[in-house]
């Protein structure tokens, strides 16, 4: 394999660093036992949503290139999330918590495509 060039690696390696240190206050957010009341009625799904924007996010940066390794990964973290939640007292799993997650997933991934067209993150992330 050819090295990678230090532009790239300036971007990746924070971004594969961030990527996991976000995951794991996923997963823990997700396991920890539940404290108050929900603001809203549907604030679960928003968290999963904005959970895996930031995450899809961040993978992508960090992954460049990986589409199918980094949607499938994700997909199967929020689905790991949801096997782990049956474990727990506090919480249950939810088919829809996953389809949540694939709709972070989708506007994650939009908006960093659409953030790549910006001349400015073209400079700074693509070389």
């Amino acid at each position: 394999l050819a090295p990678v060039p230090p532009s790239r690696t300036r971007v990746r390696t924070p971004a594969r660093l961030a990527t996991i240190v976000c995951a794991a206050i996923v997963l823990y957010l997700a396991l920890a036992p539940v404290t108050g009341h929900v603001s809203f009625e549907h604030a679960d799904k928003a968290n999963h949503i904005a959970a895996f924007v930031v995450l899809t996010t961040l993978a992508r940066a960090g992954w460049p290139g990986r589409a199918r390794p980094v949607v499938l990964g994700l997909l199967g973290f929020g689905g790991l999330i949801e096997v782990l939640q049956l474990l727990t007292p506090d919480h249950q799993a939810d088919v829809a918590d996953l389809v949540a997650d694939a709709v972070g997933i989708a506007a994650g991934w939009w908006a960093l495509g659409r953030a790549s067209r910006w001349r400015f993150w073209r400079a700074s992330f693509s070389r």
